[in-house]
């Protein structure tokens, strides 16, 4: 795979366009190009104040300095990987057992939350992850499985996984 993203800092919007000129120029010796600077383009010259957004990531002023964050749609891309798991026919096209089930919702949690381990909101990420591993086992278990949850005692729902 190649790396075809660069990010640059400038301290003026004048200067970010120097930059961009500068590396259009040195790639263009190389027969190799970048997009024309736009709202629309991947090459964009955001304002101190605005998110630059970079692979679902966004650096953003946050009390005087620049911090890493993960952006609401990445975070709703996650969220609808990891529902996924709380369908039957996905869990089969996927050869997930019951058995494994948790354990495969824990592993790609833990993935995506050290993958975003250096995001300023990772807190935020964790607390949606972790409400969605119970959203996914109870739609297993009472719509996949047709178990009656209120039915159990505490302690069923505990051997369940449940909280």
């Amino acid at each position: 795979r190649y790396a075809d993203d660069l990010i640059f800092f400038g301290p003026t919007e004048q200067k970010c366009f120097e930059i961009y000129a500068f590396c259009r120029e040195q790639l263009a010796k190389l027969d190799l190009s970048i997009p024309d600077v736009g709202p629309e383009s991947k090459s964009r010259i955001y304002s101190p104040n605005e998110p630059a957004e970079f692979l679902g990531l966004g650096l953003c002023l946050q009390q005087g300095v620049y911090a890493l964050r993960l952006m609401p749609k990445q975070i709703e891309k996650i969220r609808s990987e990891l529902l996924q798991l709380g369908s039957i026919p996905e869990l089969l096209s996927r050869r997930i057992t019951l058995a494994s089930l948790a354990a495969q919702i824990q592993n790609r949690s833990a993935g995506y939350l050290n993958a975003y381990e250096a995001c300023t909101n990772i807190q935020e990420v964790e607390n949606e992850v972790t409400g969605l591993t119970q959203k996914i086992l109870r739609k297993i278990y009472r719509d996949g499985l047709n178990i009656n949850l209120q039915a159990l005692s505490a302690e069923a729902r505990t051997v369940l996984g449940l909280a």
